[in-house]
């Protein structure tokens, strides 16, 4: 018989860039990039089966903030997609010079 008295522990949670990511009902955001005590954050949505929504959060004081449209597509980020992929850097470096 198992020891009770023993903590079972639960799997660690990978962590992406040094932070674990934040998961929502319909999606995660994942850490990217702190710059001037600004936190960018790229999150994903999935509206329903076949659309997911991926947008840059900015984190300042604990408050978030998107700043532009969010980028629609048939495919979340675990598949690349050069065109959404080089559209959201651009936007990164825009707002971030």
């Amino acid at each position: 018989m198992e020891n009770l008295s023993e903590k079972k522990q639960s799997p660690e949670i990978p962590y992406f860039r040094q932070k674990p990511p934040m998961l929502r009902t319909d999606g995660f955001l994942l850490f990217f990039k702190e710059i001037n005590k600004v936190e960018y954050w790229i999150c994903e949505q999935q509206q329903n089966k076949n659309l997911y929504l991926v947008q840059w959060m900015e984190v300042h004081d604990s408050k978030y903030k998107t700043f532009h449209s969010a980028k629609t597509n048939t495919n979340g980020l675990n598949v690349e997609n050069k065109k959404r992929n080089n559209s959201l850097i651009q936007i990164l470096n825009t707002k971030s010079k």
